[in-house]
């Protein structure tokens, strides 16, 4: 492997020991296992400098410069945090506040925000996560290894009631869950069983979330089990994992990693909808420019979120910006021009007000494709409850898609304004009404 000095790859002191040795000395595994190690770090880093190249070359250079070895720093500062050392807590919040405006501006764009933020670290400094090992130990459901310790989870599955909550079937064995490390740091699960009953209390609340990916399944069984385990069951009983599926941006490096900087952001994501939406639909348009800048981003925005929910949260996407703003697929741009075309046709009435007279009108509805749409909005709340009660979403998109292709099939075939009688006229609008 030949590297030029401007390739992002640099090779740490160990590497260039090594090369200059020739690999002499080495057994056919040291080699290999150097070999896949070098190979990880050249692709990961390449990845990262062809995506975020000024933050990399700034990185290097500070690291080269400080020779700083962050395998060991980091859990040192992080170890200065949790001990609430005011230089570290200082240097992690700063970043840490950073990083959440960031993400804050990004999610304003689809129109999302949250309510709260909690600090993690602010259960440990106030004594909550120590008092819930205490208590796990107190209730025998600890296991001390030297500084490390591990909670039983399989003999808090045999609690009551517990397996049949987390339809666990009897012969499934639930690992032990490490709570603390060999070095005597506490790790998430721990701060977790004290944050669910934060969240729990705090927030009076009847039912729990936990918004996190399918890899995390097993972690949300043990911290379901632990809550059980200290006698929290009225807890336990409120959590429901809503476990996903990941989201892949279309020509993009699959198998997204966090630590590795290989993610798509939302940014990411509105911004190729946003200009998809200006070449398909807004390029040859002789609208004003901030017309075609308030259309675009409400089209894409829309376009995004329902794509999301649509094809639920179990089944893995490859997002395409071009497949999203479809006009011919399960898609929300499909669906808003149904919606528009609905709202034309009441724009030519005076305004439409229902009343008996319409109400009257309706048994003059015999067409097929009448019957067939005025079916489908007769569903719809029954669509929502089921929707509702099982979180699938999913369903209601299913559902407006199926109606706007019957309120496309009744346009074509039937007149609304020109309907051959009075009645037939008010009974239309009335069903275009209901269908906008």
């Amino acid at each position: 492997i030949i590297l030029e000095e401007e390739e992002p790859y640099w090779l740490v002191e160990r590497e260039l020991e090594l090369l200059e040795q020739g690999f002499t000395n080495k057994s056919e595994k040291e080699l290999a296992e150097y070999k896949k190690r070098f190979i990880f770090l050249l692709e990961t880093q390449t990845n990262i400098f062809s995506r975020f190249q000024s933050l990399y070359t700034f990185l290097k250079a500070s690291l080269q410069k400080e020779q700083v070895d962050l395998p060991a720093a980091i859990p040192a500062l992080n170890r200065q945090y949790m001990a609430q050392e005011n230089q570290a807590v200082e240097k992690i919040r700063s970043a840490c506040k950073d990083c959440l405006e960031g993400q804050k501006m990004e999610l304003a764009l689809l129109g999302i925000k949250h309510d709260y933020y909690d600090w993690e670290a602010e259960l440990e400094w106030s004594g909550q996560v120590a008092a819930m090992l205490e208590k796990l130990a107190e209730n025998g459901f600890l296991i001390k290894e030297g500084s490390a310790r591990l909670f039983k989870a399989n003999e808090a599955a045999n609690l009551e009631q517990a397996r049949a909550y987390l339809n666990l079937k009897p012969d499934y064995e639930v690992p032990a869950a490490i709570l603390v490390n060999s070095k005597g740091d506490s790790l998430y699960l721990l701060r977790d069983i004290a944050y669910s009953i934060k969240k729990s209390d705090d927030y009076q609340v009847d039912r729990i979330f936990n918004v996190i990916g399918k890899p995390q399944q097993l972690f949300q069984i043990q911290l379901n089990l632990a809550l059980r385990a200290i006698n929290r069951t009225d807890i336990a009983n409120k959590l429901t994992h809503l476990s996903y599926e990941y989201l892949e941006l279309k020509d993009t490096q699959a198998s997204m990693s966090g630590r590795r900087l290989r993610y798509v952001t939302p940014l990411e994501i509105y911004q190729k909808t946003r200009e998809a939406v200006i070449e398909t639909f807004l390029k040859e348009r002789n609208y004003p420019q901030k017309e075609k800048e308030e259309i675009a981003h409400t089209v894409a925005v829309g376009a995004i979120k329902y794509s999301i929910i649509a094809v639920g949260l179990m089944r893995k996407m490859i997002f395409d910006p071009e497949e999203v703003i479809s006009l011919t697929n399960n898609t929300s741009p499909f669906i808003q021009y149904a919606f528009a075309r609905s709202q034309n046709i009441l724009e030519k009435t005076n305004d439409f007000l229902w009343n008996e007279q319409i109400a009257n009108a309706l048994p003059s509805l015999g067409n097929e494709e009448e019957w067939l749409l005025l079916r489908s909005l007769a569903k719809l709340p029954a669509v929502i409850k089921k929707a509702a009660e099982e979180i699938k979403l999913e369903l209601v998109c299913n559902h407006l898609f199926s109606i706007a292709n019957l309120f496309n099939k009744f346009y074509e075939v039937h007149r609304v304004l020109d309907a051959p009688t009075e009645g037939l006229v008010k009974a239309r609008l009335a069903l275009t009404f209901a269908t906008g």
